[in-house]
């Protein structure tokens, strides 16, 4: 249930389901904080009757606030077999299906973790930070999604603070992740745990203080993606949800909310929060380049070198100061769009250590001649326009529909020579396919052709060609997707 970034799986239902009362108990209004966190309360978030279902997702099994049924499989393989290489926690906060009355309460939360169990027998911290979110639709209905109306509470404890299903937010729920997903070897992981601490706090101290009327409910849970930038797909091949923990009620004090993928015994005999490791933080960072002399239209990957090598959190953030002539992508591949110097900064998550690379930029000396040129489409995916392909810019894609037959063509604007062509590829790319070339887009020559490409970066020479037009044709697809082109460059 969520999103072009979907973060919420669908969780299974229970046979057997007790219905509950919509009423959360009548809480004082003092301040008061559960320190007694313990494995049973883990426990207690997979096992026990969710406290209420949530408001505008009656058509939908996960909707009952049910936990998910355990074990859950560590690690997972998407619907193709493929093992997925990274993960995130997410949250969501919803008000009951009997409604909530109180406008002037805000749900305040803090101190999201991730978590995962490796083969040592030791649970890691992989993610840690406040949450970053929006209200989005109850029910997700295309993705649908408004400001949140955040609020800081740094000075208040800490984290911050939202407005639930109720005045500007009716409708709406609050769904919530941390910045950066988690990179993860599939084949030393076991386990997997997310939580967060939750309370309710007065929105306007100069008006009536109505949390004991407040009905908020908060689950934890986590999603696996193939990667820590892939995009979602709509047929769940990148990403897929692990599960999810019980709706439980949010009160007027701080209350941990969890999500385990291990059965209750296990839970209680290696628990997430008394068998960690010693977290190692980040103490610097370098990069496998510092200085780098490129062309328009050239795009180059910068590794970052995480000091220690066994550093914890190996996150790293990316910048360009500035984007019309240098874009950086989230796994650090810099694209040149135009002539002039930038410099591009990798920030470290943990401890925000910082590296830098100073890029001049020159005009090609082989001009791209599709280069921001018109571009046409036999079908697009998601959004991913034609016109994506011919923008010099590595970090926007085309995508086509999820069959064999599909194409992409540039009109050039005149007719030239043409000795080569350049194809990008996505991870969706073309096993087979082939080049036309045309004087009207009507009447098309084939000027190469392969079986065998195995994507990446197909660079195709040696031709002597003659047209206005130049169409790649796809013949067929390497995965059950379409096909995907960061670049068709034309020279």
């Amino acid at each position: 249930m969520f999103l072009s970034l979907l973060v919420v799986g669908v969780f299974s239902n229970l046979s057997c389901i007790r219905k509950n009362d919509d009423n959360p108990p009548i809480v004082p209004a003092e301040e008061v904080v559960d320190t007694a966190f313990t494995a049973q309360l883990i426990v207690n978030d997979m096992t026990k009757t969710p406290d209420a279902s949530l408001h505008g997702t009656e058509a939908l099994d996960w909707g009952m606030g049910i936990a998910s049924p355990q074990p859950m499989p560590v690690p997972r393989q998407n619907n193709q077999g493929k093992y997925f290489r990274s993960l995130t926690c997410w949250g969501q906060v919803y008000i009951p299906r009997t409604n909530s009355t109180a406008l002037n309460t805000r749900c305040q939360i803090r101190n999201v973790v991730t978590k995962i169990l490796k083969k040592d027998g030791l649970w890691y911290t992989v993610q840690s930070g406040q949450p970053k979110g929006a209200a989005f639709v109850e029910d997700f209905a295309n993705n649908g999604a408004m400001d949140a109306g955040v609020r800081d509470e740094s000075s208040n404890g800490g984290g911050i603070s939202v407005i639930v299903g109720v005045g500007n937010w009716a409708g709406h729920n609050y769904h919530f992740w941390v910045d950066g997903r988690a990179q993860i070897d599939p084949e030393h992981i076991d386990g997997v745990y997310t939580s967060c601490e939750a309370r309710l706090i007065v929105d306007d101290p100069s008006k009536t203080d109505d949390r004991a009327n407040c009905k908020n409910l908060l689950q934890m849970g986590a999603d696996w993606w193939l990667s820590v930038d892939a995009a979602w797909l709509p047929d769940w091949s990148a990403s897929s949800g692990i599960g999810g923990g019980r709706s439980k009620w949010v009160k007027t004090y701080w209350q941990h909310y969890s999500m385990c993928t291990l059965p209750a015994d296990q839970i209680l005999i290696n628990s997430p929060i008394g068998n960690s490791s010693s977290e190692i933080n980040v103490s610097g960072v370098t990069l496998s380049d510092t200085v780098l002399h490129m062309q328009v239209t050239d795009s180059k990957k910068l590794i970052p070198i995480i000091i220690p090598l066994t550093a914890t959190n190996q996150l790293v953030k990316w910048s360009s100061s500035d984007s019309t002539i240098v874009v950086v992508a989230t796994d650090g591949t810099v694209s040149a769009l135009a002539a002039g110097n930038v410099i591009i900064k990798a920030t470290t998550v943990d401890q925000h250590k910082t590296a830098t690379c100073n890029i001049d930029i020159i005009e090609s000396l082989f001009k791209n001649l599709a280069l921001n040129k018109t571009a046409t489409a036999s079908s697009v995916e998601q959004g991913l326009k034609a016109e994506n392909a011919v923008d010099g810019n590595v970090t926007t894609r085309w995508a086509s529909q999820f069959t064999d037959n599909e194409w992409i063509y540039v009109d050039l604007g005149e007719t030239v020579d043409i000795s080569s062509v350049k194809l990008k590829w996505e991870t969706a790319y073309g096993k087979s396919y082939k080049i036309f070339v045309s004087d009207d887009a009507s009447a098309w020559n084939e000027v190469y052709s392969t079986t065998s490409s195995d994507g990446g970066t197909d660079e195709i020479t040696g031709l002597t060609a003659k047209g206005r037009y130049v169409k790649m044709q796809g013949v067929k697809r390497n995965t059950s997707w379409g096909y995907s082109l960061y670049e068709f460059e034309v020279y």
